[in-house]
Formats: C-alpha cells, structure tokens, sequence
C-alpha cells in the first residue's frame, strides 16, 4: 500500500486546503491574515517541501485548524 503524501509538509498542505475549503476562505484572504506575501502562499502549495514549519504552522492557524498533535516523524490533524 503506498502513502498519498510523502512528507508531513505535503500532509499538513493539504489539510490547510481542506481547512480553507470548509471555511470558504481564499488564498487571498489567507496570505492577508498571515502576512506571508499571496505569491509565497501559492509556492507552498504547488511544493510544500519549501514551506517553512513557522509558515505552516500560521497558515494552519488562520485557515481554522486550531488543534494539532505532533508526533515524532509525523503530524496528527
């Protein structure tokens, strides 16, 4: 069986969309809240191995995940 996401950065990406899915907020609006620049935003979701954990961890926040678990050699949202 292989894995959908091959690292906790392509993980937590995709459940920061999901996240900004249900809360029907854009990039725009998210990269506004963050202050990380709209162009850097989308850079991390075309290739999340470049984000940085600090970055993740604000785009997490503000697009609703309020609780997470870190685990050695993974994330738990």
């Amino acid at each position: 069986m292989t894995c959908k996401y091959q690292t906790d950065s392509e993980r937590l990406t995709e459940q920061i969309r999901q996240s900004m899915r249900e809360h029907k907020l854009s990039v725009t609006d998210l990269a506004k809240k963050t202050k990380i620049p709209r162009a850097t935003v989308y850079r991390y979701f075309r290739n999340p191995k470049k984000a940085t954990f600090g970055h993740l961890m604000r785009m997490a926040y503000y697009a609703g995940i309020r609780q997470m678990t870190l685990q050695t050699g993974g994330f738990i949202v």
